[in-house]
């Protein structure tokens, strides 16, 4: 293992072991993904994720309980240079704002970006849509994404589609107002690109549904997306004040506010994290290599606290090779396993780093006791911040991952960190 006097945290994190000396965790080669799990009160964020938000210079975009860290870290993150973005659904003055539906770039989009708000939407409240429902969802997110004349790009212009969807209309979709709508923009598309409107052709799907069918299918959408129309949210994601590529390219700390009790907040949130991380790697793809020229680290903490994140568990195995790192910090297996079922075993599977810092649950501690060969009992009665460490390919290691805490909600330095940021 490589021993430094002053890591770099720009492609990964550090640990400060028992003796005092600073270890590198994490692959050097590109981006790395460590697991870090532990109870409540039990050190995570003060082992990791403080340290490296306070020593980073990698761009980073982190999930914030209740915004504390942001309200921890903003100032001393501009003065190191940061542009600090907060989104906060909770707090829409003083959010920046983020376009759901920028990523809508090409009709290629529309399937992902579909699939994103009926799972992200179900996952939260249990909303369930069918593959007819989904059809309608689908011809409105076409029109966005082709640039159907004077509709927007946003919630405000899905909004305004829906509403020009009247079932009893629609039995005659030919003479109907969204089917003459849909019409002219076929023959508009088709001019500008050679090529059918999928908007058009899938509008044309439902045509002959009972007026009894279409009105539930329009319901169900509605439904659905009724938590985006609203003024709040119509503010917060009608227009953007960042793009993902904008964290590629400058020096950024993007925190997305969440809460274990507001369900809105977490859907919201949910939805930008998915698309900013798409949209990251979507831009890695496009730079030479294959991977970003400058790291990035994805900061996932109380990651088991909120909902669930779409497609999360699919996608970290690709980070590396963009030269992307994640973080991931919760507190129990079954936190995991109510969440993401059996593939929250893919995250263990794809760590380079896990660590654990002990914590009351029994099951937790028999899982990592085999991880680490050391027994549940001793892993039960760590004291705080303190934890086992293994990298891969390495044995475990008992750490004293400490760097430092806090005092009136100000960062308080101590000399572990001192030394390891130290020039």
């Amino acid at each position: 293992m490589r021993k430094t006097s002053k890591p770099s945290l720009a492609d990964n994190t550090v640990m400060i072991v028992s003796d005092g000396t600073s270890r590198q965790i994490g692959s050097k080669e590109g981006g790395c993904v460590i697991l870090m799990a532990g109870g409540a009160d039990t050190g995570k964020t003060d082992s990791a994720i403080r340290p490296t938000i306070a020593c980073s210079d990698a761009s980073m975009v982190i999930t914030d309980l209740n915004g504390k860290l942001y309200r921890e870290c903003k100032e001393s993150l501009e003065e190191r240079g940061f542009r600090v973005i907060c989104f906060d659904p909770a707090n829409p003055e003083r959010s920046a704002r983020f376009n759901l539906f920028a990523s809508l770039e090409t009709a290629n989009d529309v399937p992902y970006f579909t699939e994103l708000l009926l799972k992200t939407a179900h996952d939260i409240d249990g909303s369930y849509v069918d593959n007819d429902d989904r059809i309608l969802l689908d011809a409105v997110l076409y029109a966005l994404a082709e640039e159907i004349p004077h509709f927007p790009k946003n919630s405000a212009g899905l909004s305004q589609l829906l509403r020009m969807m009247d079932p009893k209309e629609m039995e005659d979709l030919k003479n109907s107002r969204i089917g003459k709508l849909m019409e002219a923009h076929n023959t508009e598309y088709r001019t500008r690109t050679g090529r059918k409107s999928l908007a058009y052709e899938y509008i044309q799907k439902i045509e002959g549904h009972p007026i009894s069918t279409l009105s539930g299918m329009l319901m169900e959408v509605m439904s659905l997306l009724s938590v985006l129309d609203t003024p709040d949210m119509r503010l917060l994601t009608s227009i953007s004040d960042f793009a993902p590529e904008d964290i590629c390219k400058e020096k950024t700390a993007l925190f997305l506010e969440v809460s274990n009790i507001d369900i809105v907040r977490n859907l919201c949130s949910n939805l930008v994290f998915s698309l900013v991380r798409s949209g990251i790697a979507r831009y890695a793809d496009s730079q030479p290599g294959g991977r970003l020229s400058k790291p990035m680290i994805l900061m996932l903490d109380d990651f088991g606290s909120t909902q669930k994140l779409y497609d999360i568990m699919r996608t970290l195995p690709g980070l590396r090779s963009r030269n992307i790192s994640a973080m991931v910090a919760f507190q129990t297996i079954s936190q995991m396993q109510s969440l993401y079922g059996n593939d929250w075993g893919t995250l263990l599977g794809v760590s380079d780093t896990v660590v654990y810092l002990g914590g009351n649950d029994p099951d937790t501690a028999a899982y990592f006791s085999r991880v680490f060969n050391v027994p549940a009992e001793i892993l039960m009665n760590l004291p705080k911040c303190n934890g086992y460490v293994k990298n891969l390919g390495e044995k475990a290691f008992l750490a004293e991952t400490k760097l430092f805490s806090t005092t009136s909600g100000t960062p308080v330095k101590t000399k572990a960190h001192n030394d390891m940021c130290a020039e």
